[in-house]
């Protein structure tokens, strides 16, 4: 994935995070995307390591739109009850396809963040909460669903 951060470009504080976001896609990548899809559908629906990245993929779309929207100041009302899409997804996708389109909605969240100057990372939003204080709660949420997929494989 080509997240167009370079790592001399990150000298703000917010490196750590950004790291952590990627290392998070690399992670499924060099772990999880090898697997065999049998191996990965294992455990029924909602305790496979396929319906932990299925969740992840649109945690992480809801999560590109929620920050353009906050970056952009623009409200998309249509998209509010609906689940955010890339446009390839469909219902039997195999978890490699689900780790790419992770990718991808990950990459957005990338690219969005790496233009933000600090001022833009510790400013309040609506919900009282900063997009820094966003993004540490996904970091940590990736940290949990490696987890639970780590234990999933186990």
């Amino acid at each position: 994935m080509d997240t167009g951060i370079q790592s001399t470009q990150r000298g703000s504080g917010h490196a750590a995070l950004i790291d952590q976001l990627v290392d998070t896609y690399r992670e499924l990548n060099t772990h999880v995307r090898r697997l065999p899809e049998e191996r990965l559908t294992a455990g029924g629906e909602g305790g496979s390591v396929r319906s932990v990245i299925a969740r992840m993929r649109i945690d992480e779309m809801r999560f590109a739109q929620a920050l353009k929207e906050r970056i952009t100041g623009v409200i998309h009302a249509n998209l509010a009850d609906k689940d955010p899409v890339i446009g390839t997804e469909h219902r039997n996708d195999t978890t490699v396809m689900l780790i790419s389109q992770f990718g991808t909605a990950r990459e957005t969240t990338l690219n969005l963040l790496k233009n933000l100057t600090d001022e833009d990372w510790t400013k309040q939003t609506d919900d009282g909460k900063s997009i820094q204080d966003h993004v540490q709660d996904l970091a940590a949420s990736d940290r949990n669903q490696l987890q639970r997929i780590k234990q999933l494989l186990t």
